[in-house]
């Protein structure tokens, strides 16, 4: 094996097992979201039915504490809060138990697989389940818990923060809607830990999965390889780089995971007959430099000849799944990153000016999709195949629509319901103040919403085009403010409201215009809070 091909391999097969465990990461968040979505909503309703009760009873008089310990109320929500977020508790501990004995298995089996000499000891072995569970169930941190003991700590502490924001706004007198927005935001807190729980532990198990795959093959060494951009902290950046020996790895001290959240992988180091190490790439300011480290036991025979490097499982599945993007999508798919520079440069200007969570949201995405470009038909997200089906002449604008659209279906936030809801509350109100006629109402308090056409017809201007398309579905294809879908399509299902509702929020959010985004907040308040909140969930 050349020098150039041993390093081929072995970084190319960290970097499939970080795929691995960053794929199975992004299915768990999916799910907790959902969880944690669902116990938010059925919370809010049991807080806010026991405050309105409160309100009817005292009048015109201020609720008063005692009015809450009255007759045990607060102690039946209290256990009904408790009673949900054991639910909770329970869905959670059960996913993320399997995803991480998933990553042990992948990771495993893709390590073994991926090694390049022929004489590996158990080629395309399944790590059993007894050994997956150990470690994924292993004690790795100073303060003796496991990643379920976290999980249940979580919980006790939610509760407790709920409970507190609860009774603090019930006894400052506070309107329900300030109740809702608190218990909301308190259930964001949670699900934000939950997704930093799985994330560490899935890091954890990655990680340790590989290190058992090599010592059971006969390396003895690994490189510690940690993201080298602006983001990286002081004490992975100094591990980046330097070797240690299995046998001494410590999670945390210089081994992954770090610290939370940490972004550090494993490379094994290939040793050859004469008793150098392969020597990394040197691809640019901020990566590693090798420092002379003692030879391994585990040699390669350079006889063997890999210079050509083989065709691994991830490899071949990979290839599967772009031809299947590319026959559906009627042409070639490509990264954002190989784009045109006339699409790639305009979108990421307009980045620059989105709102800070827009952009966080778009920026964390975009080396994950893949888009087909196309002529002479509307922009349209592919769901099934994930593939973003872009106009090359449409304006950048609606490639952040169309990544919206991603977000929702990777995240399930139309299914919900919750943005329809909120949707509808403030139809209702709309309909009420404008006495039925929309367009004069609109026309009457936002002049500056409104431009006329060469044919005289008015029309929304561009920046407002999410509140016509809005209306269009609200009112299933009736109004027509220049920027509409037929009633066809707003009839085609139950989610295609709330679906271009969010996407067209995102596209107004990577606009960033303050008056159109102050109008949508005006006109659809409870929609709007609803978004921000299913947005900050994601960031």
């Amino acid at each position: 094996m050349s020098r150039k091909s041993a390093d081929y391999w072995a970084e190319r097969l960290s970097r499939q097992n970080q795929r691995i465990g960053d794929k199975t990461v992004e299915e768990l968040e999916t799910r907790l979201r959902q969880y944690y979505r669902a116990a938010s909503a059925d919370i809010t309703r049991e807080a806010e039915s026991l405050y309105n009760k409160l309100l009817a009873e005292a009048g015109d008089q201020p609720v008063k504490p005692n009015d809450l310990y009255r007759m045990d109320r607060l102690y039946h929500l209290q256990s009904k809060i408790h009673q949900r977020l054991q639910e909770l508790g329970g869905r959670e501990v059960e996913t993320v138990g399997g995803g991480l004995r998933q990553v042990a298995e992948l990771v495993d089996k893709n390590t073994v697989s991926g090694l390049p000499d022929a004489a590996k000891n158990s080629p395309w072995a399944v790590l059993p389940r007894e050994q997956a569970e150990a470690i994924a169930n292993r004690i790795w941190c100073a303060d003796g818990k496991n990643w379920s003991d976290r999980i249940w700590k979580s919980k006790t502490a939610l509760q407790q923060r709920l409970e507190k924001g609860m009774v603090d706004i019930i006894v400052r007198g506070e309107k329900p809607d300030e109740l809702s927005k608190t218990l909301m935001a308190d259930m964001g807190v949670g699900y934000r830990e939950a997704s930093r729980i799985a994330r560490t532990e899935t890091a954890h198990v990655r990680a340790e999965a590989e290190a058992a795959a090599l010592e059971r093959e006969g390396y003895e060494r690994y490189r510690f390889v940690n993201a080298t951009d602006g983001r990286t902290c002081g004490e992975c950046g100094r591990l980046n780089g330097k070797t240690f020996l299995l046998s001494e790895r410590r999670a945390g001290v210089n081994y992954p995971p770090i610290h939370p959240n940490c972004r550090g992988r494993i490379v094994a180091v290939v040793t050859f007959a004469d008793g150098t190490e392969v020597q990394p790439v040197i691809r640019g300011p901020g990566h590693w430099k090798m420092d002379q480290e003692q030879p391994a036991k585990r040699t390669i025979n350079v006889n063997v000849r890999l210079d050509e490097p083989a065709q691994y499982e991830g490899d071949i599945a990979d290839r599967l799944r772009r031809r299947a993007k590319e026959t559906v999508a009627g042409g070639p798919v490509q990264r954002f990153e190989t784009l045109p520079s006339s699409i790639r440069t305009p979108f990421l200007d307009g980045l620059k000016k989105a709102t800070p969570d827009a952009e966080q949201a778009l920026s964390s995405i975009l080396p994950q999709v893949e888009i087909h470009l196309v002529e002479g038909k509307n922009s349209q997200y592919i769901r099934g195949v994930d593939v973003v089906e872009l106009n090359s002449q449409a304006e950048p604008s609606t490639l952040a629509h169309e990544l919206f659209h991603r977000l929702d279906d990777k995240n399930g936030i139309s299914k919900a319901r919750e943005l329809q809801k909120a949707m509808d509350r403030d139809f209702r109100q709309l309909k009420v103040e404008s006495g039925g006629n929309l367009k004069g109402y609109l026309m009457e308090q936002y002049p500056a919403m409104w431009r006329q056409s060469q044919s005289g017809r008015w029309k929304m201007k561009p920046e407002y085009r999410g509140i016509s398309d809005m209306l269009s579905g609200l009112t299933e294809g009736q109004f027509n403010g220049g920027y509409s879908h037929t009633a066809a399509y707003w009839n085609r299902s139950k989610y295609s409201l709330p679906r271009e509702a969010w996407a067209q929020f995102g596209r107004m959010l990577y606009e960033n215009n303050p008056e159109a985004l102050s109008a949508l907040q005006t006109l659809f308040p409870r929609f709007y809070e609803r978004a921000t909140m299913a947005l900050k969930e994601l960031v």
